[in-house]
């Protein structure tokens, strides 16, 4: 009979989570927003680079792609090299705005979907990125959000972490924890903690998150908690959401759209 352990996120071991994290790099993105390679007047945003059957793009919200359009490139940075992209070039799909999130003038759904064409795909997998098939994981039983079993990460590009002139960004996943929101319009919503004990350590802004990656890993451990083991990443480490909005109070949060949003509305739309 399996027993669910509630382990406080700074006793996790540093392999165990280091292990996760490099796996949800291989599928996100960091990006910047410039004119050229040489602008050193950028703004830095994020994506999950994914497959929808035969469709390949970038998953990211919808303002993220709003400010985006009104730059002349789109750089998408990665340890062993970047990718130039021409926004002129993209084509987007992009859900209406129906709504508003409660208690702000932001307009809700705020998701995206990039398209690339097969020469992007195969060059960007040259430089040592992975797409995330939806198609696979759209009847996974990890998917349910309202369990908060699991090893939760975000992934972002904070702009407190860049450093422009040097040419140098910083991807950041981070351990937290995650909470089902709501539903609006048929659209799902999670909350994302940031001020959290276990990570007191953290970005005061996480502007450049927009776009990043919600995900979720499911674990296990012996009983005497000395040995953590994930059976299988690709199965078992699942992206759930794209955050969106900070929100501006003392207890810290980030808004996501939840997974129903992605592998049932977005995937329609796609």
């Amino acid at each position: 009979m399996n027993e669910t352990i509630g382990i406080p996120i700074r006793n996790l071991p540093k392999d165990f989570t280091k292990a996760i994290h490099d796996h949800v790099r291989l599928y996100s993105v960091t990006m910047l927003m410039a004119e050229s390679i040489e602008d050193d007047r950028v703004i830095p945003c994020s994506g999950t680079l994914c497959t929808f059957g035969h469709k390949a793009g970038i998953v990211t919200a919808r303002h993220v792609w709003e400010e985006a359009r009104k730059h002349e490139t789109l750089i998408m940075m990665t340890g062993r090299g970047y990718k130039l992209l021409k926004t002129e070039s993209i084509a987007p799909a992009v859900p209406q705005s129906t709504s508003k999130l409660p208690n702000t003038d932001d307009k809700i759904p705020d998701l995206a979907f990039l398209y690339l064409d097969a020469k992007q795909k195969a060059e960007i997998e040259g430089i040592g990125k992975v797409f995330y098939s939806i198609d696979k994981r759209i009847n996974s039983a990890y998917l349910n959000v309202q369990s908060s079993d699991g090893y939760w990460t975000i992934f972002g590009n904070p702009k407190a972490l860049l450093r422009a002139e040097e040419r140098t960004v910083t991807s950041f996943v981070y351990g937290t924890g995650v909470k089902c929101l709501a539903e609006i319009d048929g659209w799902d919503f999670l909350s994302v903690d940031l001020n959290i004990p276990e990570n007191p350590e953290i970005p005061k802004s996480f502007g450049g998150v927009s776009g990043g990656g919600v995900w979720r890993t499911m674990w296990n451990c012996d009983s005497d908690q000395t040995r953590f083991v994930v059976s299988n990443l690709i199965e078992e480490c699942v992206f759930v959401g794209v955050c969106f909005y900070e929100t501006g109070e003392d207890d810290r949060q980030l808004i996501a759209h939840g997974p129903g949003s992605i592998y049932e509305r977005l995937s329609r739309i796609i």
